[in-house]
């Protein structure tokens, strides 16, 4: 009886972790959305509203859900109360604490910071150019992101539960 009851928990342990896995990679995929989105909203306030970058960060941080919109309205505080700040510096600094904690890849925590890191980004024009250039590759990296999640969501929850099964008859 303790077996079979052992035999389950085991087979429930690795399906569970297989499909925590599969929903790790859902989440990434929801967080890489959002960051595009508010690069689009970014791009909209810099080419309509000719707003700078701090008051983006404070227009979109309005209508982003957390953990970006506490980030921007942080990265807008900051440069409004020093105005010798560097915007670079409060970005790579501010949205870095926040993308650290996100099941995103290092390769696209760097895409999403690069975009502050370009020079001549006090340019209208450039700064539009910049941000839609760190939003293309960003969209590009969730079209990947939705092919693969289709085949390593199923493998990783198949692989848990093959796993488990694999184990549950080897120890009984």
């Amino acid at each position: 009886m303790l077996r079979i009851l052992g035999g389950i928990l085991v087979l429930l342990g690795c399906s569970g972790l297989g499909f925590w896995y599969r929903w790790e990679l859902n989440e990434g995929l929801k967080h890489m959305r959002q960051i595009c989105k508010m690069l689009e909203m970014m791009m909209s306030e810099v080419n309509y509203h000719r707003s700078t970058l701090p008051e983006c960060c404070r227009q979109v941080g309005k209508n982003m859900e957390e953990p970006y919109k506490s980030s921007l309205m942080k990265i807008y505080e900051l440069m409004e109360g020093s105005k010798e700040q560097d915007f670079r510096a409060g970005w790579h600094q501010i949205m870095g604490e926040c993308l650290k904690s996100l099941p995103i890849s290092q390769k696209e925590k760097e895409m999403v910071l690069g975009f502050a890191s370009e020079e001549g980004i006090s340019d209208y024009h450039m700064q539009l150019r910049t941000i839609e250039q760190h939003r293309d590759m960003i969209n590009s990296s969730v079209k990947k992101r939705e092919c693969e999640l289709q085949k390593q969501g199923r493998m990783a929850a198949g692989l848990g539960i093959m796993c488990g099964l694999l184990i549950v008859v080897i120890l009984l």
